[in-house]
């Protein structure tokens, strides 16, 4: 009984430890408002430039953006 509860609780330490290192399971890329109306900016300048493919790579910033904000 006494190595049961001597191998949860070396496990539960052993998650304190490691699960700090982890920065992806509680901190998210998050951009600054001025670089989302940058990128904006830049993507309907590329479009109204005709330049479709520089606009498509912007417009997917975007909303990759907006996705990992959700």
């Amino acid at each position: 009984m006494k190595t049961k509860h001597f191998t949860t609780l070396l496990l539960i330490a052993a998650l304190f430890f490691c699960l700090p290192g982890c920065t992806f399971l509680y901190e998210s890329r998050v951009e600054d408002p001025d670089t989302l109306q940058h990128l904006h900016y830049q993507a309907e300048q590329a479009e109204s430039e005709g330049r479709y493919k520089a606009a498509a790579k912007a417009y997917g910033r975007l909303a990759r953006a907006h996705s990992e904000k959700a």
